[in-house]
Order: structure tokens, then C-alpha cells, then sequence
């Protein structure tokens, strides 16, 4: 079974949804932003999006894809590098699994 590449449709091993870490993508968007010389409403126009979509994005607000995506391009990155890894969370407490150890 193979899932389909939200940006460009070419087929990939399926994954499951994952959460944004929208901290990590607000950061990556406003630091390209700030080493592009643009301010929010040059960014947004160059973007496509509304100076209120992208400050909410700078923000940790991600509202659609369409934005993310809009976003994704300006930084020249993929969506999925803005998402947790599988697992990620879990190993936090201890192992894959989500069960922590007895002891």
C-alpha cells in the first residue's frame, strides 16, 4: 500500500498523521523572513497568502495547508520536515512502546 506525496503526488510509503510542531515552523518561516529582508507584508505577498495567514503561522497558527504549503516554498522546505518523527513523542517517556519500564 502506498500513500501520495501531498506536495508534488508521487507515491510514498504510507505514514501516519503526525502533529505539526508549529513552534519549530513559526521559527523556521520568521528566520527566513528576518535573513530575507522582508517584512510581514512582503513576505505574505510574495507567499500568496494574506499578512494575517502569516502571522498567525509566525505565531504557531497553521490553518490550512494551502498556507503551510505557501510557506513551506518560501522557506524551501517540505512539509513533513515540520512534523514530529514517528515516535517522537513516545520515546519522551521512556521506549517505543509508550509503556514505561517497572521498576
Amino acid at each position: 500500500m502506498l500513500g501520495i506525496d501531498p506536495v508534488d503526488g508521487h507515491a510514498i510509503s504510507p505514514r501516519p498523521p503526525a502533529p505539526l510542531l508549529g513552534w519549530f515552523f513559526a521559527c523556521a518561516v520568521k528566520g527566513n523572513r528576518f535573513l530575507k529582508s522582508h517584512n510581514i507584508r512582503q513576505a505574505a505577498k510574495i507567499m500568496g497568502i494574506s499578512s494575517t495567514s502569516l502571522s498567525r503561522i509566525e505565531n504557531g497558527d497553521v490553518r490550512s495547508f494551502e498556507c503551510m504549503w505557501a510557506a513551506c516554498r518560501y522557506v524551501g522546505g517540505h512539509p513533513f520536515d515540520y512534523v514530529e518523527p514517528e515516535g517522537f513523542m513516545k520515546n519522551m517517556i521512556g521506549n517505543k512502546t509508550g509503556q514505561r519500564d517497572a521498576a
